[in-house]
């Protein structure tokens, strides 16, 4: 069995190819991955905020296709439940629509979120797009301080004002994703949950590094390929002690680079 805490490298296990990033695509697609793990190990998909245990989080780059499928999916899951909400027991499970489900569970991931609003520079002032980083906080802000950040939004222009509408459509799962008291997720969860997906982005990367817009034949075989130098490092790892990098990968490096990178993104922002 492979020791990932020692190895610290970023595993494919498992690759689905779609034609379509719509929810109903993303429905499906979630439906066909938890069945395939379900007959390989015995056990269905739990979900906290559903079954009482389980996932507690879902940490994702905010694909609006992406969340709602997920939504979609949990809605699927207890649509025939008569239980309620493990958080919230005045909710019943299947009155929760999939934008519900989703203030229960779902998070932005920070690193996208710094960088969606980076790309907003030269299109709304520095004000506004630092007024957009302070929604992403945890703890309550009084209201005066909340509202004030809102209004510096709404005054920001054409595409501040998109963008918020953009946060607040949909009953508002976007902003819930971003700030906590808007969410429905427990705060200590939502503390102790990853704020950022970079673990399954940099396999990401490293798949795009061999191609990207390929057709399926050619996107099988060069995952086949990145998955084999992988396991191959992996293996050298393991049997003598030779790291794939110059300087050795550890949970405290990383975390100290993600605290400089952080800090480095709020200071661009």
């Amino acid at each position: 069995m492979l020791d990932f805490d020692l190895c610290l490298t970023a595993i494919v296990l498992a690759r689905a190819y779609v034609n379509s990033q719509s929810a109903d695509a993303h429905l499906v697609l979630f439906q066909r991955i938890f069945a395939i793990a379900a007959a390989d190990t015995g056990r269905e998909v739990r979900i906290r905020h559903i079954h009482g245990d389980g996932l507690d989080t879902i940490t994702a780059y905010g694909h609006r296709g992406q969340a709602i499928g997920w939504g979609k999916f949990c809605q699927s899951l207890c649509q025939s439940m008569a239980g309620y909400c493990a958080y919230e027991i005045t909710k019943p499970l299947f009155a929760l629509t999939p934008s519900g489900h989703l203030k229960w569970c779902y998070r932005y991931c920070f690193s996208h979120y710094t960088c969606n609003v980076g790309d907003l520079r030269g299109y709304v002032e520095e004000v506004v797009r630092t007024s957009m980083m302070h929604l992403a906080f945890a703890e309550e802000l009084p209201p005066v301080i909340y509202e004030s950040i809102i209004a510096t939004i709404r005054n920001g222009g054409k595409k501040a004002i998109d963008w918020l509408k953009d946060k607040e459509s949909a009953d508002g799962w976007a902003l819930a994703a971003i700030c906590h008291p808007k969410s429905k997720i427990p705060l200590h969860i939502w503390k102790a949950a990853p704020s950022t997906s970079n673990g399954n982005e940099q396999a990401h990367r490293n798949v795009n590094r061999d191609g990207t817009k390929l057709s399926l034949l050619a996107a099988t075989m060069f995952g086949e390929g990145i998955d084999f130098r992988q396991l191959n490092g992996i293996d050298i790892l393991l049997k003598h002690g030779i790291h794939n990098h110059d300087q050795v990968q550890s949970h405290f490096r990383r975390a100290a680079r993600a605290l400089i990178r952080s800090e480095e993104n709020y200071r661009r922002t």
